[in-house]
């Protein structure tokens, strides 16, 4: 416990949608292959500079390169560069930090190895956690392709330990339509909650939109329901479509 706990004073804190029709030539890249413990859930983020804001990113169907072939990853998400990681079950009042070390696998033990200068990239600490819950965001220096990145945890007088794993990729390629994105230009914004609305009161016409990603509950039906979905999900009253 004291080698991770000398890392607090040797690093500086470190850096602080559903699927498309067409794939770019080359490919798509973000986080896959998430796997969290019991007690820890996550919701993948990716940066928007252009509003100084995380971005909650919903996950798709997609393949993903594996050797000289490739594999089926249902919970892709496209741009994502961060995970919003929530731990539960911890001690009122302790410290606790946060590791994520690249291709850092756990011992046998499920213990962290020691961070090098070429694992490691985030560290985070908080003191004195008000409650049984904590949150971190999650964002990595770098995130290089075909990497594994371990996620650790560690509190006051325990051993850091694995709590989640996740891989990136750069040459994805989505296999379903962008649930909400009903004017096809590749996003979810109010656009798409509009140009439904336009098209429920017959303003325009069935070949103006994309009946089938516009019909974001999958009821068969496109209607205010699911432009009042898209809209919670622009407002971040909800993180998936």
């Amino acid at each position: 416990m004291k080698k991770y706990l000398r890392l607090f004073g040797v690093f500086a804190v470190l850096a602080v949608s559903l699927c498309i029709r067409v794939l770019a030539d080359d490919g798509s890249s973000g986080i896959y292959n998430v796997t969290a413990e019991q007690g820890v859930t996550y919701t993948a983020k990716r940066y928007d500079e252009a509003l100084g804001e995380k971005v909650p990113v919903p996950a798709q169907d997609a393949v993903v390169p594996q050797g000289t072939g490739t594999v089926p990853a249902d919970d892709f998400y496209p741009d994502a560069q961060l995970l919003t990681i929530t731990f539960d079950g911890l001690n009122s009042g302790s410290n606790y930090a946060v590791f994520a070390l690249k291709d850092g696998a756990p011992d046998e033990n499920g213990y962290m190895p020691a961070p090098t200068e070429d694992s490691l990239v985030y560290l985070y600490q908080k003191s004195s956690i008000p409650g049984t819950q904590a949150e971190f965001d999650v964002f990595p220096l770098t995130l290089e392709p075909d990497a594994t990145y371990y996620v650790y945890l560690t509190g006051t007088g325990e051993t850091a330990t694995k709590k989640l794993e996740f891989s990136y990729t750069e040459l994805a390629e989505l296999l379903r339509l962008l649930r909400g994105d009903a004017d096809g230009d590749g996003t979810v914004a109010t656009e798409d909650a509009l140009l439904i609305l336009q098209y429920i009161v017959r303003l325009v016409s069935e070949g103006a939109l994309d009946l089938q990603a516009a019909d974001v509950n999958g009821d068969g039906i496109v209607s205010t329901e699911d432009a009042i979905q898209i809209l919670r999900y622009i407002v971040r009253l909800t993180d998936t479509l």
